[in-house]
């Protein structure tokens, strides 16, 4: 998403997106799923998108958030290209 800044991102946060609302609940690990995606010598990616500072909770990994996060719904609604997203409530 355009402007959004993945370091910010932090699990407790609740996102409007449209007129539904969204909650970052936990930082998401990399699956063996990504394992068929390789690079030309074999490398797995997963080393791209986690490391150790992630795993750990620390946000000033460079690849904190590019995972992604797992999240719940909190209000269903509907959301269309260009309709609103911001930051509606963080934890402290």
């Amino acid at each position: 998403m355009r402007g959004l800044s993945l370091p910010s991102l932090r699990a407790g946060q609740t996102w409007r997106a449209g007129d539904a609302f969204i909650e970052l609940t936990a930082i998401r690990e990399p699956c063996a799923t990504l394992d068929i995606y390789r690079h030309a010598d074999g490398r797995k990616i997963q080393k791209e998108l986690y490391d150790d500072q992630v795993r750990r909770g620390d946000t000033a990994s460079p690849l904190w958030a590019h995972s992604g996060f797992y999240a719940t719904i909190r209000r269903p609604g509907r959301v269309s290209a260009g309709a609103p997203f911001e930051l509606m409530f963080q934890l402290a």
